[in-house]
């Protein structure tokens, strides 16, 4: 199996009754197309890559995000859940997800994720999402597809 496009320790938004929401800390692989694979970002329920990657008997939970799947990636601001991080969403058809990192790693996997997601670099707002139409391409001067 291939070694991970960009791996490491992401901030996880989560929703509990009565709309509370908390932080928790997980380690992220997001890994592109392959023979082995679909392009994927996993979210494990661990804070350490050792207990990601090894193989044993305990099952660690694990959130898989198809990239096919993915809409748009864009960073939300610099207010995360703590001094010195940056938040962004990643958008499914199903689903909304939103992750921290401090600020330089939140603009690593801004980027990260819009080229393994669409192949392309994101645009002067950091943003990317699928073209609207075939044929058509991000247009950069402006920052949107056209």
């Amino acid at each position: 199996m291939e070694p991970p496009a960009m791996e490491g320790p992401l901030l996880v938004q989560q929703s509990h009754k009565f709309g509370t929401k908390r932080w928790k800390r997980g380690w992220s692989a997001l890994y592109p197309a392959s023979q082995h694979g679909v392009a994927r970002l996993e979210v494990f329920d661990c804070k350490e890559p050792s207990a990601a990657g090894r193989a044993g008997t305990r099952r660690l939970a694990r959130t898989v995000v198809r990239l096919s799947d993915c809409t748009s990636v864009a960073p939300v601001g610099e207010g995360g859940p703590r001094a010195g991080t940056a938040t962004f969403r990643l958008e499914t058809r199903d689903r909304s997800f939103l992750f921290a990192a401090e600020k330089q790693q939140s603009e690593e996997w801004v980027a990260k994720l819009c080229q393994i997601a669409f192949a392309v670099s994101p645009g002067l707002g950091g943003a990317c999402g699928e073209p609207a139409a075939e044929g058509t391409g991000w247009d950069a001067d402006i920052g949107v597809w056209g």
